[in-house]
């Protein structure tokens, strides 16, 4: 194994939920973190490797949610929310800075509440720690959300 592929090697998820649920209680986490895939060789029992290496409740650690994705390891954000979760006005497509979990973040972007403030506050720290290069994938089932995505983000960065 080179020493690229040693750097580059996949350690795992890291699962964010924006509220306190059932399936985030400890229990809850303790399965989470057994999801996982199935390897071996023909002969050979599969085995789990474990893909959940921990599950984050955004309110109980803001500060290690930004942390997360300002991390050099990070390679990837994923995003699977619902129309309403942007933060966008409905009509125009632009950030409804009115909203109350924007409202906050943009007052309180140490303390974020909605998803475009935790990913301007982790993309921002990654800036200021040098961090440049970062996927951020939408995973639900809006047109052209990549593009929202962005726009979300540069209106909320120019607003804070």
């Amino acid at each position: 194994m080179t020493t690229a592929s040693r750097r580059c090697r996949w350690r795992g998820w890291a699962a964010l939920h924006r509220r306190s649920s059932p399936w985030t209680s400890a229990p809850s986490r303790r399965k989470w973190s057994k999801v996982g895939v199935f390897e071996g060789r023909i002969g050979t029992p599969p085995r789990v490797i474990g893909a959940l290496r921990e599950l984050l409740v955004a309110p109980e650690s803001p500060a290690t949610v930004i942390d997360r994705i300002a991390h050099s390891a990070t390679r990837i954000v994923t995003l699977t929310i619902t129309e309403k979760g942007y933060g966008q006005d409905s009509t125009t497509g632009d950030l409804q800075s009115t909203l109350p979990e924007i409202a906050h973040d943009l007052a309180n972007p140490r303390v974020p509440r909605s998803a475009i403030g935790y990913l301007t506050a982790g993309l921002r720290a990654r800036y200021q720690q040098g961090r440049l290069r970062l996927t951020v994938l939408s995973c639900d089932n809006l047109t052209h959300n990549g593009n929202l995505v962005a726009r979300l983000l540069a209106q909320f960065s120019a607003a804070a």
